[in-house]
């Protein structure tokens, strides 16, 4: 996508808005946008949440690959953080464990194992009782593959024999082809289990607290340098409010072109929606239909021809948009730099929001099924990090890292964004920023996968994209930030899965 010299400097802005003050408006087309936003979101949005539980709790192994990967993640941190250090102690480590217990009875086992592994088998055994009892209070019978794996359990669990109280005889042992079931059924829980309690896999369970330890390490260094960033950024923040205040800063010009611009978002969501249920299936038996989903994304681009239909100058559409070089390249690349910085503190806001409707979600999925998935709020991209190849991996940091922050900034900071601020002009710049923001912002995560509950958060992140589009008037600065967040959110995920 070819972008714009600055307008400001190059385009002679006052012309260019009479030129778009003479494009027609059309009540009827605006209408009939904001329905089909309004459409959208209700099927992404509203209609997921009103869908009855599933009939059978019982979890399979075709269905779980999104809920074992979020485990994964979960139990990685945990095993990181109970081997380096024991500040919790172990009751408060059994305490964290008992929290997981909660989902579907695929989810409740591996948490047994890792509460096994962690605590010692009489802990383990306790939580298979507990899985049990749920069972048996809601009338549920296991599959042939969850007893079969309950029985192993109890095997391993139940203290072995063969020796004085030995450390390597506090667990049952198990045959090869049963520890083989173990690691098919549970992956790297499977794996996990047999390192730790079986003798031929001392040296495998060396390298998993080696491994752990490295990935402790990581995550506090992670966890430190995030605070350090998040804090620049809150101090970036304050002086951003503080010059605004003194009208240091430039806002966005406006103008009455709101209603070609909603329609163009409408056109685009419509191209969007089409083009990824088309190719996707297109592509869904492929190697990776990732690569259909970047070819949709790009392709959903043609709706920025439709300010060129209603008889809007390509160039004024695109400076608009804010499809501009802004102060040049390297100067709005740092700016999406400081951006994400200044982006943090408002995250932190949002993720506080998304934890409480997580929380909420919780309890009213236990009161319809106490075995629904708990994966509510995971994007579902995470189930391909399950056994994925390097090529496919790569396709993932395209897709997620370059695809999504071009195609996405274009269209909810850009055309979305774009006409909300025209809409609202006639109301105060403080006021017009705001409603503006929150509502793309609002858009921008309804429409999203993972759910009403990470609504607070994702709107959250494209609030902020905004205010880095009404700082800069450029897109490069939002599109550097959106590339960020993406890439440290999949290489976290990478080094959690080891």
């Amino acid at each position: 996508m070819p972008f714009l010299e600055n307008h400001e400097n190059n385009m002679h802005w006052d012309a260019g808005e009479a030129n778009l003050a003479s494009v027609r408006r059309y009540w009827v087309l605006e209408a009939l946008s904001w329905i089909i936003i309004a459409a959208v979101l209700i099927w992404k949005a509203v209609l997921p949440v009103l869908e009855p539980p599933e009939v059978t709790p019982q979890l399979s192994s075709e269905s779980s690959v999104l809920d074992t990967q979020v485990m994964r993640f979960q139990g990685q941190l945990i095993l990181a953080a109970s081997s380096v250090t024991q500040v919790q102690g172990p009751q408060g480590l059994l305490q964290q464990l008992k929290g997981l217990e909660v989902g579907s009875i695929g989810q409740r086992q591996r948490v047994a194992v890792l509460t096994g592994v962690l605590c010692g088998p009489s802990e383990g055994m306790d939580s298979l009782k507990r899985l049990k009892r749920m069972v048996q209070d809601n009338n549920v019978e296991f599959s042939e593959d969850q007893a079969r794996l309950n029985a192993l359990l109890t095997r391993v669990f139940t203290k072995g024999r063969h020796g004085k109280g030995s450390k390597e005889d506090s667990y049952g042992r198990l045959s090869t082809s049963d520890q083989q079931f173990l690691i098919d059924d549970l992956g790297w829980f499977g794996e996990l289990l047999v390192a730790r309690t079986q003798p031929e896999g001392l040296s495998t369970w060396q390298s998993f607290q080696a491994s752990a330890a490295s990935t402790f390490v990581f995550m506090v260094v992670f966890v430190i340098a995030g605070a350090l960033v998040g804090f620049l950024g809150l101090a970036g923040l304050v002086l951003g409010i503080v010059w605004s205040i003194k009208k240091r800063l430039r806002s966005l010009q406006t103008g009455p072109s709101g209603g070609v611009f909603i329609e163009t978002f409408a056109c685009w969501l419509i191209l969007f929606l089409l083009l990824s249920n088309v190719i996707g299936y297109a592509t869904s038996d492929t190697l990776n239909p990732l690569l259909g989903a970047i070819v949709s994304f790009f392709l959903s681009l043609l709706a920025l021809c439709w300010p060129t239909v209603r008889r809007m100058k390509w160039s004024d559409s695109l400076g608009q948009i804010g499809l501009v070089r802004g102060e040049g390249w390297w100067r709005e690349i740092l700016a999406g730099v400081a951006g994400y910085a200044m982006m943090l503190p408002i995250l932190a806001i949002g993720v506080v929001g998304t934890v409480l409707l997580t929380m909420l979600s919780k309890f009213l999925s236990a009161q319809r099924n106490p075995f629904a998935s708990e994966s509510t709020g995971a994007h579902p991209i995470i189930g391909i990090f399950e056994n994925a190849s390097v090529p496919q991996v790569v396709v993932v940091f395209i897709a997620a890292c370059v695809a999504a922050p071009i195609v996405e900034e274009i269209a909810f900071r850009g055309i979305l964004y774009k006409a909300l601020r025209d809409m609202t002009r006639r109301l105060s710049v403080s006021m017009s920023i705001a409603i503006a923001g929150l509502v793309s912002g609002f858009i921008f995560a309804a429409i999203h996968p993972q759910g009403w509950v990470a609504i607070p958060a994702l709107t959250a992140i494209g609030f902020s994209m905004a205010l880095a589009r009404e700082w800069r008037k450029s897109l490069i600065a939002p599109m550097v930030m959106h590339a960020i967040n993406n890439s440290i959110v999949l290489t976290l995920l990478l080094v959690l899965i080891g």
